[in-house]
């Protein structure tokens, strides 16, 4: 997503469980990672409140905001995916 330019912010949202090899990996590619506390919410949160569009979890759950579709108390604003 870096190299395309499709990731808001050249920033991707992890929790603070995520690896730090992930974000030296995101640093290298000249990106930058924001840490949120455990848990999808969290990195949602963030996510809205930034502006940014991809983020995820240690566990392997993955959040993307890109074509989703708008909030509401049935359908979150961001597509889950879990590996």
């Amino acid at each position: 997503m870096l190299a395309q330019k499709t990731l808001a912010g050249e920033t991707l949202v992890a929790t603070v469980m995520s690896n730090a090899g992930l974000e030296a990996v995101i640093k290298s590619a000249g990106g930058k990672m924001v840490r949120t506390a455990v848990g999808d919410r969290n990195v949602i949160d963030e996510m809205l409140r930034h502006g940014f569009n991809f983020g995820g979890e240690q566990s392997g759950h993955l959040i993307s905001a890109i074509s989703a579709l708008p909030a509401t108390a049935s359908s979150p604003p961001c597509k889950y995916c879990a590996s």
